[in-house]
């Protein structure tokens, strides 16, 4: 947690999203209120993705209920995946992602920014919104296949373009020589938009 301008910010770094991830995600963001945070970051950089249902269940601890979290195109059919309970939160939240958040995170980031209206700060993520299955040819070559399209709760695809940040700002070439927190421009740029 971090304590600026007299506001309590709690931060949570999601290397992945495992199956487990929901769970201790949900215990941190519980122990965060008991505090009494005033806002969230919540650290999805370089995270590739994972199971999605994971997001899901994340998502529906913020968003009001019935609010779309993501969508499936498959050929001209689309399916709206909503929240799962009548839980939300409506306090700030900034979502930092990197050219390297994908999939997963994507899904997590696009629903805050579409639904939630959450800050996205950082750089354009990567752009895996495509569910691919391989099929072998009889020449003993292999055929892969995009069978489904991720699209965020607004219908927008993700596909080779990337969830956009609201804040574009890099990471900072001072961070390379010294990780230190202070150089870590994308959190800084977090934490000067919720100490307000």
């Amino acid at each position: 947690m971090f304590k600026e301008n007299n506001k309590k910010i709690g931060y949570i770094f999601i290397s992945l999203f495992a199956n487990n991830t929901y769970e201790q995600f949900r215990r941190a963001v519980l122990d965060f209120e008991d505090e009494k945070i005033d806002s969230l970051i919540i650290d999805v950089r370089s995270n590739s993705g994972g199971y999605l249902n994971s997001v899901v269940e994340m998502m529906s601890m913020f968003l009001p209920k019935d609010s779309i979290i993501y969508q499936i195109k498959v050929q001209d059919n689309i399916k709206k995946h909503y929240t799962k309970t009548k839980e939300y939160r409506d306090y700030p939240v900034v979502v930092l992602i990197n050219e390297y958040s994908a999939s997963a995170s994507e899904i997590l980031a696009g629903a805050f920014k579409e639904v939630y209206k959450a800050e996205i700060v950082g750089k354009t993520s990567f752009g895996k919104g495509s569910v691919q299955e391989t099929r072998n040819l009889e020449n003993g070559g292999m055929l892969k296949i995009t069978t489904q399209n991720w699209l965020t709760p607004l219908g927008n695809s993700i596909e080779g373009k990337g969830i956009d940040p609201t804040i574009e700002i890099d990471l900072g070439k001072e961070y390379l020589n010294d990780s230190s927190l202070k150089n870590d421009f994308q959190l800084q740029k977090a934490l000067e938009i919720l100490k307000k």
